[in-house]
């Protein structure tokens, strides 16, 4: 999951952060609430496509989910310069996964 702050948002960082997850971490695979219709879209605009839908949430709350997964490593939208910044916040979140990563900014 990847949450920014509204004020955030139509900024390309969300692009970029995904991006430098599956360069650098091999993310090819994320779960979204169906819900919320602005991440799911997100993540079908970077190439990502629902192979799985469940009823339940991963806690078994009545919350939808769609599972998506995305071929191939390569993304455009990490311009240069900011591999390196984007890259410091990832490695922030070792040693816990990152494939969930929660930005504020």
């Amino acid at each position: 999951m990847l949450f920014l702050n509204p004020e955030a948002r139509g900024q390309g960082l969300g692009a970029r952060l995904l991006c430098l997850g599956m360069e650098q971490y091999g993310v090819s695979e994320l779960t979204v609430n169906e819900q919320n219709p602005a991440a799911a879209g997100f993540y079908r605009h970077m190439g990502f496509a629902v192979y799985r839908r469940s009823e339940l949430d991963e806690q078994g709350g009545p919350y939808p989910i769609l599972y998506m997964r995305r071929g191939g490593k390569h993304c455009s939208a990490l311009p240069y310069g900011a591999r390196a910044k984007i890259l410091s916040i990832l490695m922030a979140c070792r040693p816990v996964s990152c494939y969930t990563v929660f930005i504020y900014l």
